[in-house]
């Protein structure tokens, strides 16, 4: 792996660390939605062409058996973000009217994802 493989990997671990730690500090459904929102866009490494006679070469090495284990978790954070909007848990009572705007569109995109992911 080149050294900008290398960096697209540690900068992808670190997102993932960020996000799953925002998670343990306040088990909002906002965060899992964003979890899984980066796993899903990211399940898939990017490839960097190496030439013309070369092929591509995956900026992150991952078998098939990887892919999947991160796509499952991605819909299993949508999953937990659907449960925390759907008990309640997830968003604090009363908000003001730009906030339930705000859950209101987080619904509908855990929503769709849900259903695109099935």
């Amino acid at each position: 792996m080149n050294g900008k493989g290398l960096r697209y990997d540690e900068a992808y671990q670190d997102r993932i660390r960020v996000l799953s730690e925002s998670i343990r500090e306040d088990e909002r459904a906002d965060r899992h939605e964003r979890l899984a929102r980066f796993l899903l866009h990211h399940h898939v490494p990017p490839v960097v062409w190496n030439g013309p006679r070369g092929g591509g070469e995956s900026l992150r090495l991952q078998s098939q058996g990887e892919r999947q284990a991160e796509l499952a978790r991605a819909i299993g954070g949508y999953d937990e973000a659907f449960r925390l909007l759907m008990s309640g848990e997830g968003w604090p009572g009363r908000l003001p009217p730009e906030w339930e705007q705000q859950r209101r569109a987080l619904s509908d995109k855990v929503v769709e994802a849900r259903k695109r992911l099935r």
